[in-house]
């Protein structure tokens, strides 16, 4: 009894625990390149996951120009990025990291982001639009 009793103590503090309402959000594919021109392009994006909690300064922006820009970590980022077949596709650099060029389909559940790769749907990046701080 006294280790059921001391097991069930030691599971309370999880039963509070809940994954991060970004994870948590139902997306809807975004597919028009004029919806995220409008709710995703020109604003700040926060980098969300365990590694980037809000109000670090882990931010991008993708400009109407085509650029890509921001930090991550205290990391420059710059890059390009263009809109195909519905995807945003971009290749960027983050410190002296380059990336190869990637098309990711683009899920949105304001204020939250999710780009997940069209090679490997289940790897998803997650962002806050807007100001975070």
């Amino acid at each position: 009894m006294k280790h059921l009793l001391a097991i069930a103590m030691l599971m309370l503090p999880l039963a509070g625990c809940r994954a991060p309402e970004y994870q948590t959000a139902t997306y809807a594919r975004v597919t028009m390149l004029s919806e995220f021109s409008a709710t995703i392009v020109d604003h700040d994006l926060w980098v969300r996951s365990s590694q980037y909690p809000k109000g670090r300064n882990s931010k991008l922006v993708i400009s109407s120009d085509g650029r890509v820009s921001g930090r991550i970590d205290g990391m420059i980022v710059t890059g390009t990025w263009e809109w195909i077949e519905g995807a945003y596709c971009s290749q960027v650099r983050v410190g002296s990291t380059s990336f190869p060029y990637v098309c990711k389909e683009v899920w949105m559940e304001a204020p939250y982001l999710r780009l997940s790769s069209r090679l490997d749907p289940e790897k998803y990046s997650y962002y806050e639009v807007g100001d975070a701080n």
